[in-house]
């Protein structure tokens, strides 16, 4: 099987399940979760299966950055997700729900990395900051860019570029 589950974790499972208190806490629980999860991952173009266990299959082939990188950002926070490569299945995550806090921590975390590919920092726009300032525009790279600049002349050129980028240094 794909996922194995140790001879513990089997007479463990097999335990709770005698218990239709904890069953029926748990089902409305990952009902809960797994609607919000599936809303917040939406948001980004990452698509997920319907909501059926206490897990989602994240895929990512319309969002903007690979499972790899979402993978590899979730890592650097903690969180821990599995791949589905191994079986074949090419830009695909698993995800499973958690407690609600961890759900929480997760959603938080999501937003975090989206907003990073979303937004935009120059320090400075000498040669190398308004030539990447004059790409994000071209390319629609990101929906927003902010600038810290100090020289007035190019603060003026910058506005003259692009009307809507916002300035951190007024």
């Amino acid at each position: 099987p794909p996922f194995n589950v140790s001879k513990i974790g089997e007479i463990s499972a097999l335990e709770s399940l005698k218990d239709k208190n904890f069953i029926n806490k748990s089902i409305k629980h990952n009902k809960k979760w797994a609607k919000t999860l599936k809303t917040n991952f939406e948001k980004f173009n990452i698509n997920t299966n319907s909501i059926t266990a206490n897990f989602l299959f994240l895929n990512f082939d319309k969002c903007k950055i690979s499972s790899k990188l979402f993978k590899k950002k979730l890592e650097e926070k903690g969180i821990i997700v599995r791949s589905l490569e191994v079986y074949g299945i090419k830009n695909k995550l698993r995800v499973t729900i958690g407690n609600s806090k961890e759900n929480k921590f997760l959603i938080k975390t999501i937003k975090s990395i989206f907003w990073m590919f979303n937004n935009i920092l120059i320090i400075g726009c000498g040669l190398i900051g308004s030539s990447i300032l004059r790409g994000s525009f071209a390319k629609r790279i990101s929906k927003n860019i902010f600038v810290y600049e100090k020289s007035k002349k190019n603060i003026y050129l910058i506005k003259k570029i692009n009307k809507k980028t916002k300035f951190l240094n007024k």
